[in-house]
């Protein structure tokens, strides 16, 4: 983020943002594959960008949501501070979005698509 000033001054609006474009990108990167592999449709694609930005926005979006200032006080670190945390949560994340792309994955090779 260009100014994380503003992340602390408005932590819950910029999780709702978050989420919101969370959801959008879960449609677009999730559901509608799984749509499409449920109605046997010819070719289905997923895109592990497209996941791991869905698994990101949700998870980061709730927790800004849920714990306001607390939590986006880990992003607005100052050059003494330690950045463990900001490396910690972005493994975290790409653990869980990982996770997710692979669980998709098998469930739509249960549908006989390859990947």
């Amino acid at each position: 983020m260009s100014n994380p000033k503003l992340v602390l001054r408005y932590p819950r609006p910029i999780g709702a943002a978050f989420v919101i474009g969370g959801l959008g990108l879960g449609y677009l990167s999730i559901l509608l594959p799984v749509k499409a592999a449920q109605q046997h449709a010819p070719d289905v694609s997923i895109s592990m960008g497209g996941v791991f930005m869905t698994v990101f926005s949700l998870l980061l979006g709730l927790v800004f949501l849920i714990s306001g200032t607390q939590f986006a006080r880990f992003f607005v670190v100052e050059k003494e501070q330690s950045k463990t945390p900001v490396y910690l949560t972005a493994a975290v994340i790409s653990l869980v979005g990982l996770a997710t792309y692979m669980l998709l994955q098998k469930y739509l090779e249960g549908y006989g698509y390859v990947f």
